[in-house]
């Protein structure tokens, strides 16, 4: 019974930090550049991470230069503290096998940075980029759905939440906190499909990039990629 209650505890808890890390936000300048461009930074990130601790170090600071330099430290709290529960897991059920703290350590701090690389990511992608490029694709009715998905994964979400967190209060069963969850997502579901039946057809996304924060990533994106090759070149050496 107490495992129930923590395993719905550490649900609620990961559904209030993905709601904070990933949904909250303004539409700022930075959610004004490129997906293309922050894939690539994340993908740098966790490629640094994997050449050994020292690269574990760098990743972390180029991630929290990254986040100080646009505004969005806060969103990189909540991505860490939302990392911190995969990669507590991965060191625990390591530690056995590895039978090395500092191997364990390693190993969880790396996919801390992936954790909070991907989640760092989702933050700055902007649903309306997204309806854009799909407009722009020929797949006009399709691109409503992506601004639509960050408009009502929020509620959803808080929904659960809601009903997670009164479930327990109530000493009910996990399952009838998450059947009153897919109750609120068929109504959701239905509202939305009576709402949309006209905007489906004269819907047209609106999106513009920002040439600083756009240089600004670039800049960031390259300075990235010289630490992964030079990190790289050291390892070769090392090999050699």
């Amino acid at each position: 019974m107490s495992n129930l209650r923590s395993f719905r505890n550490l649900l609620t808890l990961a559904t209030e930090l993905i709601y904070r890390s990933v949904f909250i936000g303004d539409d700022t300048k930075s959610r004004h550049v490129s997906s293309v461009i922050y894939l690539a930074i994340a993908v740098t990130e966790i490629a640094i991470a994997r050449e050994g601790i020292i690269g574990i170090i760098l990743a972390l600071c180029i991630l929290m230069a990254h986040s100080l330099i646009q505004g969005m430290i806060r969103g990189l709290e909540y991505a860490i503290i939302l990392s911190l529960i995969p990669a507590t897991w991965y060191f625990l059920t390591t530690l056995p096998f590895t039978g090395s703290l500092l191997q364990s350590t390693e190993i969880s701090l790396r996919v801390l940075v992936v954790t909070a690389s991907l989640t760092a990511f989702l933050q700055r992608i902007n649903p309306m980029e997204l309806a854009y490029l799909g407009e722009k694709l020929g797949i006009k009715e399709s691109s409503l759905y992506m601004p639509l998905f960050w408009k009502i994964t929020p509620h959803l979400m808080k929904d659960s939440e809601a009903a997670l967190m009164i479930s327990s209060l109530k000493k009910e069963k996990l399952w009838k906190g998450l059947a009153i969850s897919f109750v609120a997502l068929e109504e959701y579901n239905r509202y939305y499909n009576e709402g949309l039946l006209i905007k489906k057809q004269s819907f047209k996304p609106v999106f513009w990039y920002s040439l600083k924060q756009t240089l600004i990533n670039i800049g960031i994106l390259v300075f990235s990629l010289a630490v992964l090759r030079i990190l790289s070149l050291n390892t070769w050496i090392h090999v050699m």
